[in-house]
């Protein structure tokens, strides 16, 4: 396309229209923070993270809005990896020694993993990922580390039952252990 005066100020007069994501209703917006694996709890105008176990309030002039939650958890996740990073190849490292007041690390892990519509089935060692029917090996002792390494999993895992991209580091488990 060639930018003349003409179609310039035609662009300026009309421009193209906002996309606005559709408004959610009260229940949509109750299922998605009941999906999200890092709300411990929630109510109409707070939720209870589930990662730094501290209340987050939500907007007061519509219930159960995710916008201040998604904020807070975007930040709080990033302050956990930027901890994490600190100390990733260090298998007596977990999420105990790094915030004892936010509870025990391993019900952190179960209840973020038991939480999360992805995970099928899980044990100390391996999730089985809802996706791709895939048992994902991880450490039994580090949470942090298995909770940081399934959700690396998730992330580049393709939904259409197809393998997922699997990292070098991330040996597969066999299935046939677990009933």
């Amino acid at each position: 396309m060639i930018y003349t005066p003409e179609s310039t100020a035609e662009a300026l007069a009309n421009p193209p229209p906002k996309r606005r994501r559709a408004k959610r209703t009260e229940e949509e917006r109750i299922d998605y923070l009941r999906a999200d694996p890092y709300v411990a709890q929630f109510e109409a105008y707070r939720v209870l993270c589930a990662s730094c176990d501290k209340w987050i309030r939500l907007r007061p002039n519509s219930t159960y809005c995710s916008i201040p939650w998604d904020a807070h958890r975007k930040s709080c996740l990033s302050k956990k990896m930027q901890v994490y990073n600190h100390f990733p190849h260090d298998p007596s490292y977990n999420v105990t020694h790094r915030n004892a007041k936010s509870g025990d690390a391993l019900d952190e892990r179960n209840t973020l993993l038991s939480k999360d519509p992805d995970v099928r089935k899980f044990d100390a060692e391996r999730v089985l990922c809802n996706r791709c029917d895939s048992w994902i090996a991880v450490s039994p002792e580090n949470h942090m580390q298995a909770v940081q390494k399934w959700l690396q999993h998730r992330s580049t895992c393709q939904k259409s039952g197809g393998s997922p991209v699997l990292f070098a580091s991330q040996p597969q488990a066999s299935s046939s252990t677990l009933g």
